[in-house]
């Protein structure tokens, strides 16, 4: 049976903090995401959070706080790290190059992003 959004929540928390009390908190702050109306993606938002906490209870807090006000850069920062460094490009097409590096750097972060989320 696949895993469900939860199941993986759960384990990442497990994992991230094996303190119960710093889990709990953890998962509450957690929880408080995805109330508001304009907090879309709540399960996929919530371990980009997780990801981008690293382990401290203060920057989940924080990257909460961020994630409340524009999720699609918690999402970025968390899924693309490579991707969203590289450099835009405005009012033109890409060029070979651009292209092959946008290409790779995706491939990279989704690998990066799969082996965070199994571990």
């Amino acid at each position: 049976m696949a895993e469900t959004p939860d199941d993986l929540l759960s384990r990442k928390l497990q994992t991230l903090w094996p303190d119960p009390e710093d889990r709990a908190r953890a998962a509450e702050i957690l929880a408080d995401y995805g109330r508001a109306s304009h907090e879309g993606e709540p399960g996929r938002v919530r371990l980009a959070i997780l990801r981008l906490a690293d382990h401290d209870l203060q920057r989940l807090a924080e990257v909460r706080v961020l994630a409340a006000t524009d999720y699609r850069d918690v999402l970025m920062m968390a899924e693309y790290p490579e991707e969203s460094a590289l450099p835009p490009v405005f009012g033109r097409p890409l060029t070979r190059d651009e292209r092959r590096a946008l290409r790779d750097a995706r491939a990279r972060d989704r690998r990066a992003y799969e082996v965070w989320l199994a571990g």
